[in-house]
């Protein structure tokens, strides 16, 4: 089972390498708002947990600003390359899984692959933080897609 104590080292090593603010509306909170979601949806699509995790952590981290900044996923997936398989705690096709998903999450694809569906899923669910509520047609899983967990993601972003 994966938890989030698994992830501390590529965490810190995320928070070291981010030039924003980490406490800026892409970093550690929305970070772990991502790893909340995708931890809720993935449980239930049967997901990598282990990619979605380390997703929530990475899929950011090379941001260079709080605005449009369309390159950022692929700046994510450059720097995913340059960790071993044994720090990330996953085999060579699961890391290319990992940069799939880094590239392309903010490219408004969807996908019926569990765990890359889960992990855009997540990201997109946290919207409210910058006022665009989630659009189901842009959600890949069946769970994400539930009013029900579009409401509580709706919530928990927008608390404080």
């Amino acid at each position: 089972m994966h938890q989030l104590k698994d992830l501390e080292h590529i965490i810190n090593i995320a928070k070291q390498t981010y030039q924003q603010d980490i406490n800026g509306i892409h970093g550690l909170n929305h970070w772990h708002r991502v790893y909340k979601n995708g931890m809720l949806v993935g449980k239930a699509e049967n997901a990598n947990l282990r990619i979605v995790g380390l997703f929530a952590f990475l899929h950011d981290c090379k941001r260079e600003n709080e605005s449009i900044d369309p390159d950022h996923g692929l700046r994510a997936a450059d720097f995913i390359k340059t960790f071993d398989l044994d720090t990330l705690g996953i085999s060579q096709a699961e890391k290319e899984i990992l940069c799939y998903t880094c590239i392309y999450h903010n490219k408004g694809k969807i996908s019926d692959d569990p765990t890359i569906g889960t992990c855009w899923d997540a990201d997109r669910l946290v919207l409210m933080r910058v006022s665009i509520y989630p659009d189901a047609d842009y959600l890949s899983t069946k769970t994400a897609k539930s009013q029900d967990i579009i409401d509580h993601c709706v919530e928990q972003s927008l608390e404080i």
